[in-house]
């Protein structure tokens, strides 16, 4: 049986540190019993990435999006030239695919959960509003979870996940029960039949065949 899939937002790696933090991540997904992700990483497209992302994202029961340092400012300014301006200092910017995938996931109705680099700076979808989002300690080790609540929220995560999959599930059960059988298909009237009603519709059907089969044969025969 194959494994729930989660989505996994996550841009190249720069550092030995961050490829760990990525692993770390995908190996405690697979922990959970979930197959992370990742185009670019574990999927890889043909054409357009946008098109396979869309597609992982269909695929997929939740979102993980590891927001890792990509652009370092040691000295930048903000709103330059306005009535707002400020001076930047020692920023640290994610990969703005980080952005454009948590906000499809979003979309289309996938729980969100946010990892990222501690420092890195939280703006957009990386600041918490309807999901999770979680600063981890860098430079990142195996010990790095264990100074932050990553599990009690990880398990939050993964309940919301449950009780979406739940609720698909009782919506598709009424659809079919309020389904009117002139508009399915032979297949999905069976389909939606308990195995005890399957059984006895197949054996009327198989007794009614047999029926037309002998009263075919005699009319042949009289014939």
């Amino acid at each position: 049986m194959d494994k729930p899939k989660i989505f996994v937002s996550a841009g190249s790696p720069s550092t030995e540190a961050q490829e760990k933090f990525i692993e770390a991540i995908e190996q405690k997904l697979r922990d959970a019993g979930f197959e992370p992700q990742t185009v670019g990483r574990t999927r890889f497209a043909a054409e357009a990435p946008l098109k396979e992302i869309i597609q992982t994202i269909n695929e997929s029961v939740g979102a993980m999006i590891i927001a890792e340092e990509r652009v370092y400012i040691e000295s930048g300014t903000e709103r330059r030239g306005g009535k707002n301006e400020r001076a930047l200092k020692d920023v640290k910017l994610t990969t703005p695919w980080n952005q454009i995938e948590a906000g499809m996931a979003y979309c289309k109705g996938l729980p969100v959960f946010v990892v990222m680099e501690e420092g890195v700076r939280q703006e957009g979808l990386l600041e918490p509003y309807d999901w999770i989002v979680l600063p981890i300690p860098f430079p990142f080790t195996t010990d790095s979870f264990v100074n932050v609540s990553f599990n009690d929220m990880f398990d939050a995560w993964k309940k919301k996940i449950a009780e979406k999959q739940a609720q698909k599930q009782q919506a598709a059960a009424q659809a079919t029960a309020t389904a009117n059988p002139a508009d399915m298909t032979i297949g999905q009237i069976l389909s939606s039949l308990k195995p005890a009603q399957l059984w006895a519709t197949l054996g009327s059907m198989l007794v009614l065949l047999a029926g037309a089969f002998t009263l075919g044969s005699r009319l042949f025969m009289g014939h």
